[in-house]
């Protein structure tokens, strides 16, 4: 697994871990959102961070 512990998803976790006490506090469904927006930054930054590698991988260069 390449760079599994990146800068983006420590940052990532830290702020789930810093929202656990706020879950007590906000509607379920506002956790959920806020954990789906968080998810899907991190899948966004490494999507656009490492296109180029999977393209050299793939053979398109």
């Amino acid at each position: 697994m390449h760079m599994a512990l990146s800068g983006v998803r420590l940052i990532a976790v830290g702020v789930l871990l810093a929202g656990i006490p706020l879950t007590a506090l906000v509607p379920p469904l506002a956790a959920l959102a806020a954990l789906v927006l968080t998810l899907t930054a991190v899948i966004v930054v490494d999507t656009v961070r490492h296109a180029d590698l999977r393209r050299q991988l793939r053979g398109n260069s």
